[in-house]
């Protein structure tokens, strides 16, 4: 028993030399009570009264976490040192703070809350993310004051009547006194201009489209009579006749949105006629009886048509007749009875024609008659879109389809004319000779398209009594073509054809893509000039007998253009295209971009449209 017992006593005493694993490394015993040196830890956390500043709670002693509880719980004589949080005074109680006023503390005090950055404390509706407002305030506190918000352009109104002044203008986020939002008033020191023009003749019924409509009493204003002093629109003048707004107007009308059925007539008033809506949704549809608009007295620049679809026009009638003697004693007669112009007639008169579609216009086919052996009767017909004669006159941002005659069944260019065209669609026409365009005057054509055009009389059962180009035809005139594509146009005779010593300049331009003939041909006596351009894609030749074939001279190429896709109306070009920075080189004809120039109609500086 006593040898037990000392090795007992031994090995306790050899653990207390050495200590036993596991043991607390605290500098106190770890035993609630008296240790050895008669030192108390009244709550056991290791740390003897004389060192725990709160020998009641386990969780406080030298070196413990400090905890956000109002305690020091590490006994370093401070309380919540590096543990309270920042909140901030919400004075407007929107959830955000101001860093103006703010309190430490563990829990967030009344009126305080975590989130700062409040920058007007006082208005709820102004805080970090909140909308920026057209105000002039700093809506979401990001040191900016409107932002986002661009400034509109206004136009002062002094006759208010609904329409401002596009040369007094200002901007501002909001509405200034004074001021409205668009430019259209072409007098604004008399309310009765611009005329308007709306289906119904009247202004409450069309809708807030029309300035005043809002305010105008229901059924308000049939034609000739005034708004009251009560709406916007006072001394306005509304009809539903575009014509009769013609024959009123000073300066200008401004036609809604709507299909008008009538022929108009500007009869020489030089006056601004505008679709505000634009052309996909305003429309002049002719009666069927004549020209679906007429330009013959004289007009100049200042008689302005934009805005519109013209479409069911027959063109303007002329007829002569000629007697001579077939013996002595019978007359022969011969009658030729003309039509010109279906869509768009022009005649001694130089008006401003752009942002247009002429469309579904269709003259007489040729004929010829002979009742009897000594009377004849011919019938011709001359530009079924769009007939030009006895003027100087540019076609703009036009787009010329699906019309129908004898010559020139998109525009007719006479021999008293000179047109410049840009920025034109001219798709799917018909006609005997230059179904897309035909000139015997002087016609000049820039990034423009010409495509889908054909050979053959317009209507059913016409006959062709001559021949023709499907895309350009010119007799006796001449044609400079440049940056134009001129692509998938049919004809037995060419693409683009030359008569009676008409001449033609092409550069930088595309002809391709003719199923049924040459891509280019012409008369003996006639004149091709053509540069850096690309011919390829006939059913024959490129170049028929009548014309040289130019390729690998002056920059012409006859390879596959590679157009996106020409034959679903996107004639851009592929990047891989051989006509990509191919055109005539010089900062003259570089691209918008800077780039070399691009042959076809999206090439050159006026390239993007």
């Amino acid at each position: 028993m006593r040898r037990s017992l000392g090795l007992v006593v031994l090995s306790c005493g050899f653990a207390l030399l050495m200590g036993c694993p596991g043991d607390d490394p605290k500098p106190e015993t770890g035993i609630i009570g008296q240790d050895d040196t008669g030192a108390v830890d009244a709550d056991g956390d290791g740390y003897n009264a004389s060192d725990d500043c709160d020998d009641s709670n386990a969780s406080t002693y030298p070196g413990a976490a400090e905890e956000c509880d109002g305690v020091d719980n590490d006994c370093d004589d401070e309380i919540d040192e590096d543990v309270m949080n920042t909140y901030y005074a919400d004075g407007d109680s929107d959830g955000f703070g101001t860093d103006d006023d703010t309190s430490d503390a563990c829990e967030s005090p009344t009126g305080y809350v975590a989130v700062d950055g409040d920058c007007d404390d006082a208005d709820d509706s102004i805080y970090p993310d909140a909308d920026e407002l057209c105000d002039g305030v700093d809506n979401d506190c990001d040191d900016e004051i409107d932002e986002g918000w661009d400034d509109a352009t206004w136009y002062a109104d002094d006759d208010g009547d609904g329409f401002g002044d596009s040369d007094d203008t200002t901007t501002a986020c909001e509405q200034p006194t004074g001021y409205v939002d668009n430019g259209d008033d072409c007098d604004d020191g008399d309310a009765g201009e611009p005329v308007l023009v709306t289906e119904s003749g009247s202004l409450g019924s069309f809708g807030p489209g029309v300035p005043g409509a809002d305010t105008a009493d229901s059924g308000a204003f049939p034609f000739g009579d005034t708004a009251d002093s009560g709406s916007s629109a006072v001394g306005q003048i509304v009809t539903d006749s575009i014509q009769e707004a013609i024959d009123l107007a000073d300066v200008c009308v401004l036609v809604y949105a709507g299909t008008y059925t009538e022929d108009i007539d500007f009869g020489g008033n030089d006056v601004s006629v505008v679709g505000v809506d634009g052309s996909d949704s305003t429309t002049i549809e002719g009666t069927g009886l004549t020209s679906t608009v007429t330009f013959a007295s004289g007009e100049t620049e200042d008689a302005e048509l934009t805005g519109f679809t013209i479409t069911g026009g027959t063109g303007t009638m002329a007829e002569t007749t000629e007697t001579d003697d077939c013996t002595s004693q019978v007359e022969c007669t011969t009658t030729t009875t003309e039509y010109f112009g279906g869509g768009v007639y022009v005649n001694g008169a130089a008006p401003s024609l752009h942002n247009l579609v002429i469309s579904g216009n269709e003259l007489a086919s040729y004929a010829y008659a002979a009742p009897t052996a000594y009377d004849e009767f011919f019938t011709f017909s001359y530009g079924g879109g769009v007939y030009l004669a006895d003027t100087a006159i540019g076609l703009e941002d036009v787009t010329i389809e699906n019309n129908g005659a004898d010559s020139g069944g998109g525009v007719f260019v006479a021999d008293t004319a000179v047109a410049t065209v840009k920025w034109a669609m001219i798709d799917g026409n018909t006609a005997c000779a230059g179904a897309g365009l035909a000139t015997e005057g002087s016609t000049t054509a820039t990034n423009s398209i010409l495509t889908d055009n054909s050979y053959g009389a317009p209507g059913l059962g016409g006959t062709c009594a001559g021949s023709g180009g499907a895309g350009v035809d010119v007799a006796s005139g001449s044609a400079d073509l440049t940056n134009v594509s001129i692509v998938g146009n049919n004809s037995d005779y060419a693409s683009v054809y030359m008569s009676s010593g008409g001449d033609i300049t092409a550069m930088n331009s595309i002809i391709s893509e003719n199923d049924d003939g040459a891509m280019v041909d012409g008369e003996v006596g006639t004149s091709l000039d053509n540069s850096y351009s690309d011919v390829y894609g006939a059913a024959t030749d490129n170049y028929g007998a009548g014309t040289t074939d130019t390729t690998g001279l002056a920059g012409n190429i006859s390879e596959d253009p590679k157009f996106t896709d020409w034959e679903g109306g996107d004639f851009s070009l592929a990047p891989t295209s051989p006509c990509v920075d191919a055109g005539a080189t010089g900062p003259s004809y570089n691209d918008a971009d800077g780039s070399d120039n691009d042959m076809g109609a999206y090439g050159g500086p006026e390239g993007e449209w």
